[in-house]
């Protein structure tokens, strides 16, 4: 028999903390599922490993480093290369803290709840450290505005929060900080007090982060915007089976507005004051938004599993927030939400659901993986041969696309572009931050270079300008084949190897041919000198309903095509990336292939198979303007 003081002092301490370890068990389920992460060689290992080199050599991000995550995303990779393992204990244990105090208010008010978190945090668990931070954020401005911003935890909390964010991840630390700025202002007009201590907090905050790590914060900004708004056209993918998530995101949509209309119309102004009334939802809304776009954009099973992973608890703390708690509606939408994502769940992770998919990990994996070491090896598909890695020494060397681990695997000196990912060099200016590095004086002695790309694009038009001056400021050596190929190919891993030029950096000329218009659909007839390297700029615009598109759901594809004969049998399609398409991109001559990549650097583009006309399809042409914008010029000195 247990010992009856015992028994009594047990259930006397579960009466007096049964919330507190409630809450404790529901947030250690929001740890990441291991403390650090398997960094592939793969295209999301190339930028994780390129953001923590940046971060080790100190680079300047926003004019040396330019990506959407910043100089903490390595917190949301958990990527430990080069990092000290408590920056990311200090930051889940950050995140740990706004998740107890979340549901432990929740708790509260309803301890019936306990549940339906617990489920959907099943769902949760593994979810971006960004996409917690932002959630965790969005929720404590809801409390500051509630509370007229007097519970000085809350407002520390919050602020921190959002200048986190702007430091991980650049897309959600630019609202965050619009959040603040609007907090801000709205101190200023109503408390004085306040706002000089909410001020005073968040320049401490910022300048705190802001010691430590090196940030242009002018450049950190408006470097990547045109990153952050050409997404939706660089990243998109076509639909490929059904549109089953599609209608259950509509769904949940649904759900959520019946919510805010029982909120609405069962609150009254006067007693809760305009602000509690009219913050909420908004900014939940925004919340689903910010999700269901990154979701569905690339509409793959990855981001479409993120959707539907954050929505069940970003649901349940909805209603919190709308005083539902206590309604036998909001059980019916906490549940049909559950049950909705279960159901995608089923259609996405193997056909087998939530739990029969382990979605849920031992909290012990997280505290198990802090005493481990991150295991990182050079395969043998990406390792040089010896007399290569002689030739190289100690020389400074890039790498064309992607592939960081290459120059990191094989000790390298490695001196990467600005935008290290040539997918993510979409539109004029991030090609131009590219070609400046390669235009300079101190530009790296060599390049390694391969012709291929992701996503149907045109391999030659992903960083069209870069690759013009490194026609004018390099020079082929050799190929460089980590397959054994005596012969060049266009394998993964088969490059082109280029030296630098000696002396000035020569930059490129053009000089403008002409201009023309044509539809959707129609083919445009070509005719340049074959010693030629003829440039294009493409504009295109959207019509109303394709911006609304666009907006609420995604752009629609538009497709380019080549042909190389003239009764058009050898053709090719792929798709226009508009920020790409404005230019100016390569029209003449046809390249997909290294060794029509040589040809072009070497000056012998007249090698190269003639482009003897083009074509633009668009998925839908009511979403586009009917008019092509061509503009044609020519690399003067090519």
């Amino acid at each position: 028999m247990p010992d009856s003081k015992a028994v009594a002092w047990l259930k006397n301490f579960w009466q007096l903390h049964q919330v507190s370890i409630l809450a404790l068990i529901l947030s250690a389920l929001t740890l990441p599922f291991s403390f650090s992460n398997y960094i592939t060689t793969a295209l999301d290992g190339s930028w994780q490993r390129a953001l923590n080199i940046a971060v080790k050599n100190g680079a300047r991000f926003g004019t040396e480093f330019v990506f959407t995550y910043g100089p903490l995303g390595f917190v949301a990779t958990r990527n430990t290369q080069y990092v000290n393992n408590l920056y990311l204990v200090l930051a889940d244990l950050f995140l740990f803290v706004g998740f107890f105090y979340i549901f432990r208010k929740y708790l509260l008010a309803n301890k019936a709840w306990f549940f339906i978190f617990f489920v959907a945090l099943l769902f949760y668990k593994g979810t971006d450290y960004s996409v917690s931070l932002f959630l965790v954020f969005l929720i404590f401005t809801i409390y500051n505005v509630k509370n007229n911003f007097s519970n000085y935890f809350e407002v520390i909390f919050c602020i921190v929060a959002g200048v986190l964010s702007f430091f991980i991840k650049v897309n959600y630390g630019i609202i965050s900080f619009a959040f603040l700025l609007l907090l801000t202002g709205y101190l200023l007009f109503t408390d004085r007090k306040k706002y000089i201590i909410f001020v005073s907090i968040f320049l401490s905050a910022y300048f705190s982060i802001d010691y430590k790590v090196n940030v242009d914060f002018a450049n950190y900004i408006g470097n990547i915007l045109p990153a952050i708004s050409g997404y939706e056209e660089a990243m998109l993918l076509p639909v490929i089976g059904s549109y089953s998530t599609l209608y259950s995101a509509i769904l949940i949509f649904i759900l959520f507005f019946v919510a805010v209309l029982f909120y609405l119309s069962k609150q009254k102004i006067r007693e809760i004051g305009w602000q509690n009334y009219l913050y909420p939802a908004p900014a939940f809304a925004l919340m689903y938004f910010l999700t269901y776009k990154n979701g569905f954009i690339r509409y793959d099973d990855g981001h479409t599993h993120t959707f539907f992973a954050v929505v069940p608890l970003l649901m349940s703390f909805s209603l919190f927030e709308f005083r539902m708690e206590r309604t036998a509606l909001a059980k019916i939408l906490g549940v049909s939400a559950l049950l909705i994502c279960d159901y995608n769940y089923e259609n996405i992770v193997n056909k087998k659901g939530l739990f029969a998919n382990s979605t849920y990990a031992p909290v012990l994996t997280y505290f198990s993986g802090m005493s481990s070491k991150q295991i990182d090896s050079l395969p043998k598909e990406l390792k040089l041969n010896k007399e290569t890695i002689s030739m190289l020494g100690r020389s400074t060397i890039d790498i064309i696309p992607i592939d960081v681990a290459i120059p990191q695997l094989n000790n390298l000196n490695y001196k990467p572009r600005p935008v290290t990912q040539s997918y993510a060099a979409y539109g004029f200016k991030l090609d131009s931050l590219n070609a400046n590095h390669f235009f300079k004086e101190d530009r790296p002695e060599y390049v390694m270079i391969s012709t291929w790309t992701i996503d149907d694009r045109y391999p030659s038009w992903d960083e069209s300008l870069t690759k013009a001056v490194l026609r004018l400021n390099y020079e082929y050596v050799s190929h460089v084949s980590m397959n054994g190929d005596s012969l060049l190919t266009n394998a993964y891993n088969d490059y082109l190897l280029l030296k630098a030029k000696k002396g000035p950096g020569i930059y490129p000329i053009f000089e403008k041919l002409f201009d023309t218009v044509i539809g959707y659909g129609d083919v445009l007839n070509l005719n340049f000198p074959n010693n030629a390297a003829v440039y294009m700029k493409v504009k295109t615009e959207y019509s109303l309903a394709g911006k609304l598109k666009k907006l609420l759901y995604r752009p629609s594809i538009i497709s380019y095509t080549q042909y190389l004969d003239e009764g058009g049998k050898e053709s090719f399609s792929n798709r226009l990336i508009r920020p790409i398409g404005e230019g100016p991109v390569l029209v003449n001559k046809y390249i997909a292939h290294n060794s029509e990549f040589i040809n072009f650097t070497t000056g012998c583009l007249h090698f190269n198979k003639d482009v003897k006309a083009i074509k633009f399809t668009a998925e839908n042409k009511s979403d586009l303007n009917p008019r092509i914008h061509i503009s044609f010029i020519k690399l003067a000195n090519y």
